[in-house]
């Protein structure tokens, strides 16, 4: 949308806020908004707004299993209460335990055959940025664990693996939600950042089911690619940090020649760990696309202002 902007007074110019966006925020006279300077952009934002507390009521019947998106589903849609309802005492064990990977969120009410489950951590809100780095760092120490362990021969330490992938879905959940919520960012963006955080945690979990298969059979395969995907997924985050056109067909060239290279050394004892090294490289590859039609798309609204 476009503004006209006025003059009021010897030297001040004004634009008016679009009537849509007050009324659905409830702006009034007198309110705070905060201006962030960003070269040709100036972004507008209200970083407590009156919007209706999102909540939903959730029956669990007697012998329903309790799934876990009774609650992540939820969590990462942006609701901030849940009300459950069950019929057996040990569902609220399973819940207690579901919430741990929901930063944020706990129970803050129980009774006979119920709880509600609420977001108190409203200011973590804004940490996105922080938190989406933080997952790019996390899997980066899992490649680095693993090429440890099998380079001192100590299998065992593959546990930590586990540990650092239940790390990346906490906040992978976490980062859905901001998403999620209304008002965080231009919605022509979303569609992008959803796609980089499906591959980052698509990347850990492969990760994750490969220390697993290693664990079990105390050995790594005669080719072990992971020195070369390191690099490739630090390439790529590095690509995140500091985006460039030049960097980007460097790296599709390293992803192009590494996924040749491991195709050519099939595991023929374990085609599954073949399986997990070209799985990781193409979420590798979906997460440079991913950045690439993101930076495309700031391009084009930079090119409109």
């Amino acid at each position: 949308m476009k503004r006209k902007v006025c003059k009021v007074g010897p030297a001040t110019l004004v634009v008016s806020l679009p009537a849509r966006w007050v009324k659905k925020y409830g702006v009034k006279k007198g309110d705070e908004i905060n201006i962030e300077d960003n070269n040709k952009n100036l972004i507008l934002s209200l970083h407590e707004f009156n919007q209706d507390k999102k909540s939903i009521n959730i029956t669990i019947k007697e012998g329903e299993p309790f799934l876990r998106r009774y609650i992540n589903k939820f969590y990462m849609l942006g609701f901030d209460e849940i009300k459950l309802t069950y019929v057996e005492e040990k569902i609220l064990g399973l819940i207690d335990k579901e919430i741990n990977s929901l930063p944020g969120f706990q129970i803050i009410e129980q009774g006979k055959n119920y709880c509600v489950i609420e977001n108190v951590s409203k200011g973590l809100d804004d940490k996105f940025e922080i938190m989406l780095k933080r997952l790019f760092f996390i899997i980066i120490e899992m490649m680095k664990e693993i090429i440890n362990a099998t380079k001192n021969q100590d299998f065992d330490s593959l546990q930590n693996i586990n540990i650092m992938e239940k790390s990346t879905n906490k906040i992978y959940f976490f980062c859905k939600r901001i998403l999620n919520k209304e008002g965080f960012m231009q919605t022509s963006h979303l569609g992008f950042y959803h796609s980089l955080l499906h591959s980052l945690e698509a990347i850990a979990d492969d990760l994750n089911e490969f220390s697993k298969i290693i664990l079990q059979e105390k050995k790594m395969p005669e080719k072990d690619f992971f020195e070369d995907i390191l690099i490739l997924f630090s390439d790529s985050f590095d690509l995140f940090n500091s985006f460039n056109k030049k960097k980007l067909l460097g790296v599709h060239n390293k992803n192009d020649n590494l996924f040749s290279s491991i195709k050519k050394n099939i595991n023929r004892n374990n085609p599954l760990l073949t399986h997990y090294f070209l799985s990781i490289i193409k979420h590798i590859l979906h997460l440079e696309l991913a950045m690439s039609h993101l930076l495309d798309k700031l391009l084009q609204d930079e090119a409109v202002q």
